[in-house]
């Protein structure tokens, strides 16, 4: 009992120790609440205004890219908001709470599009969107990105935290993609149903919030580890992070990342209603790529414990997510159910493995980062990251809508014409290896691992150093 007194302390004394399983487990509540949002946003919003609204899937997809460039700016200044922020309950535990809050408005007003004609359905589209993703699920994202970097020093804990977290995020994304459509048929498959469905998970989300904001602990201060209290300047902060070449490989992992995503869902949804002629099926489409990724996430942590290299998970999760890739061309193009379920299979494991260590990777560089300047930034350092995520879910959005319409797609045609057919099976089958090749690309020239256990030492060094020299 005792040590569980001192542990909640927070003194730097304790910012080594591993943290406990079951704060992990209350830290990968955030998912529960996030992901369904996040997911709702990514995949099912162009369907929502273009298939139930019936509005131009082209316009949306414009709105969605320049939305993702604010977007991704607010993740810079969500990170330093992170890093300046002083409570007694430390820097990213407090906007676990307050994002959390206006997440859960967002579930309730992003499908409550008011019948205000179509350019005002645009409006209407752009500021909930914004508000959900540039606000809210910006500083809710950022704050629990942050945390595992404020909560512990020791690389394989953190490892486990993002770990853990992402398994909870497939399950979590599993259920709501088997449940999602289904409940928004249940409820009568209307605007309204969309409304009813997304409040009730709106309930869960601040439920799950709660969870994860009474577990959380923050125990790595800097200004306790070095003994002196500095904020630093959001452009001071930005000018280390851009020096920092292993934080521009995890950038590009978090683009490719986001693009997959896009790919497998976004234009899964499309895939699954005109080609294999079943909207129903793209819930399934989801199903068959997570549970892959599940059973591949489930082996990770093990690895991890066991002194494997994050590095060499993703080489090995490029691969598999190529082999995926390459199952429905050299079928030449005949997709069965089978070759559908192997090839998402295929990718499914693989975004498991990547989404596994990718965090740890990305928490690796706030080190790295402080080792190379002096400086260390970690929300901003994390949350900057989350531009490439914000810009490949953007730029896959824009691009699919933009090809979709210039192919003649339109949402209240029953059948659609040819050439809209073959765009939706290009962006489906052909776009997703170009993306894996050149994440192979970044997962081979990442050297970090190596390097790790000699920033560590140099780092404990230094920081004793600035310690005494400040007493």
């Amino acid at each position: 009992m005792a040590e569980e007194k001192k542990y909640q302390l927070g003194s730097d004394e304790y910012a080594a120790m591993p943290v406990p399983m079951w704060r992990q487990i209350g830290f990968s509540f955030c998912e529960i609440g996030g992901i369904p949002l996040y997911t709702m946003m990514l995949a099912y919003m162009t369907f929502f205004y273009s298939d139930v609204l019936k509005v131009n899937v082209g316009v949306i997809g414009v709105l969605t890219l320049i939305s993702r460039i604010f977007d991704g700016i607010s993740d810079i200044v969500a990170g330093n908001i992170v890093d300046h922020t002083h409570t007694s309950k430390g820097s990213a535990k407090p906007w676990i709470i307050r994002s959390g809050i206006l997440m859960v408005i967002c579930y309730f007003i992003l499908f409550t599009v008011p019948n205000v004609g179509e350019v005002g359905k645009y409006i209407y589209f752009f500021i909930s969107y914004n508000f959900g993703m540039t606000i809210a699920y910006t500083l809710w994202n950022g704050a629990a990105n942050a945390l595992p970097t404020y909560a512990t020093t020791d690389i394989k804990s953190r490892s486990s935290m993002s770990a853990v977290r992402l398994i909870v995020a497939f399950i979590g994304q599993l259920v709501f993609a088997f449940a999602w459509l289904r409940m928004v048929a249940y409820f009568g498959n209307d605007q309204r149903a969309w409304i009813k469905s997304a409040a009730i998970l709106g309930v869960i989300a601040f439920f799950a919030t709660l969870v994860m904001y009474f577990t959380a602990e923050e125990h790595v201060i800097p200004s306790k580890l070095t003994g002196v209290k500095e904020d630093i300047p959001l452009g001071k902060a930005m000018l280390t992070v851009l020096k920092n070449k292993y934080w521009w490989i995890i950038l590009g992992m978090w683009f490719i990342n986001c693009l997959h995503q896009t790919t497998t869902m976004t234009v899964g949804t499309y895939y699954a209603e005109h080609i294999l002629h079943d909207v129903k099926i793209a819930g399934n489409i989801m199903v068959y790529h997570n549970i892959a990724a599940i059973v591949s996430m489930l082996i990770i942590p093990y690895l991890l414990q066991k002194g494997v290299k994050k590095q060499n998970v993703m080489i090995f999760s490029s691969i598999i997510y190529i082999i995926g890739a390459l199952v429905p061309i050299i079928a030449g193009g005949n997709m069965t159910t089978t070759i559908l379920i192997v090839s998402l299979a295929f990718r499914g494991a693989a975004q498991g493995l990547n989404n596994s260590v990718v965090m740890g990777m990305l928490s690796d560089t706030v080190e790295y980062g402080e080792w190379k300047s002096g400086v260390r930034t970690q929300a901003v350092t994390v949350s900057a990251s989350m531009v490439g995520l914000k810009l490949g879910s953007g730029i896959g959005t824009a691009l699919t809508g933009v090809i979709l319409s210039s192919a003649g797609y339109d949402g209240a045609l029953a059948v659609q014409p040819a050439s809209a057919l073959t765009s939706i099976n290009f962006l489906f089958v052909y776009v997703p290896l170009i993306i894996y090749i050149i994440q192979l690309i970044l997962s081979l020239i990442y050297k970090l691992d190596n390097q790790m256990p000699q920033i560590l030492k140099d780092l404990d060094v230094r920081r004793a150093e600035r310690k005494a020299q400040a007493e």
